[in-house]
């Protein structure tokens, strides 16, 4: 049906598989469901794996809660929905070794935060002070620590400590996390202020812009709120259980899609290939990631650094642009710390606003103002 100004709305009758107009869309899988799931893991597993290797997550409860995390947002979007790690927390736990309960006690802050920002309104005011060349800054300083971890993997790979888990297949046994408050504030200074402005920036304001424009009006359940909310009550259930705090990046609409993925159908596959893997393959996955190389995990982690950089590269072509993001990613780089980068941004774009404000206050060569 339509309404009066010929956009298609949604029936009350529509069922899991309508269409906007009543019709289904009811079909088998295909092919291009398959390869569609797998177009967003390049930068699933990698991640993952490191915090397994590094951090000693559980891998049984890492991939379950990345696979339940799928099939929920597929079946909740009607759409591939992206379910990534989040990348500058997951990349400074990894550079400096973060135990597991500072992990979880950063998905649980991170969780609490985006609930409190949808409960009180105030996610589009806080999003819109995350400009884009801030967000350019965060995106290339995160590729810089992302290329640096995967080269100290590279050149030193007794970092990766040892996994003594069980070769056998079956499940880890879940254990807690026991946070405490010194991780609280680790956590909060070291993994989530840097995180904060990508997750608005990129998983929030440009993944809903980028689902609208890959896939129209199929996407008229994704808004920034919703996308806020799901990762709030994700990485709070995630942070409580140990698993790996999670995001829908941007990035990950385009992958999914451009390898085939049209609907739910193949990210909800990918999801309970995820589980199967956590419950099935848990302890074995162990085994397999203590024999893998560590300069093959560190050049996966260091081709996920570059593809992020390049996230950043449409920010270079004017001066400020140019500015604001080098400086940020190179503070950020050299102090190990995004916050740090993120801080430096505020201060830069604060003051090129200030500036312009300025000369647009003084009076012109004709005697007006400009």
């Amino acid at each position: 049906m339509t309404n009066t100004r010929g956009q298609s709305s949604i029936s009350p009758e529509a069922g899991l598989f309508s269409l906007p107009d009543g019709s289904s869309n009811r079909r088998g899988l295909v092919w291009t469901d398959l390869t569609g799931a797998l177009g967003d893991i390049g930068v699933l597993l990698p991640l993952a794996a490191a915090l397994i290797a590094v951090n000693g997550l559980n891998p049984t409860t890492l991939f379950a809660c990345a696979g339940l995390y799928y099939v929920v947002s597929g079946i909740a979007f009607r759409l591939p929905v992206p379910v990534q790690p989040l990348k500058a927390l997951a990349a400074l736990a990894v550079t400096h070794a973060a135990a597991p309960s500072v992990i979880a006690a950063g998905g649980l802050l991170l969780g609490l935060l985006f609930l409190l920002l949808v409960a009180t309104g105030l996610l589009s005011r806080v999003a819109s002070l995350f400009t884009s060349f801030i967000v350019r800054g965060l995106q290339l300083g995160l590729g810089l620590l992302l290329i640096e971890a995967g080269v100290r993997l590279l050149a030193f790979g007794s970092i990766v400590s040892a996994t003594a888990g069980s070769p056998s297949w079956g499940p880890v046994p879940l254990a807690l996390p026991n946070i405490a408050a010194a991780d609280l504030w680790i956590a909060a200074t070291l993994l989530v202020a840097p995180q904060i402005g990508l997750s608005l920036g990129n998983s929030v304001v440009a993944a809903d812009r980028t689902a609208h424009d890959l896939f129209g009006v199929k996407a008229r359940r994704v808004t920034p709120a919703r996308l806020a909310l799901s990762m709030g009550i994700a990485n709070v259930l995630a942070g409580a259980v140990g698993g790996m705090p999670m995001c829908h990046g941007s990035g990950g609409f385009t992958a999914h899609k451009a390898l085939g993925a049209r609907d739910e159908r193949s990210t909800v596959l990918l999801g309970g290939l995820l589980i199967l893997l956590g419950l099935v393959g848990g302890a074995a996955s162990l085994a397999a990631v203590g024999a893998v190389p560590a300069p093959v995990l560190g050049a996966l982690l260091a081709y996920v650094g570059v593809r992020h950089a390049l996230l950043a590269r449409d920010s270079w072509r004017g001066r400020r642009g140019l500015v604001v993001t080098l400086t940020m990613a190179g503070t950020a780089f050299f102090a190990g710390n995004l916050a740090w980068g993120l801080a430096v941004g505020a201060v830069l774009e604060l003051g090129f606003n200030l500036a312009k404000r300025a000369r647009a206050a003084l009076p012109d060569h004709r005697g007006g103002v400009s």
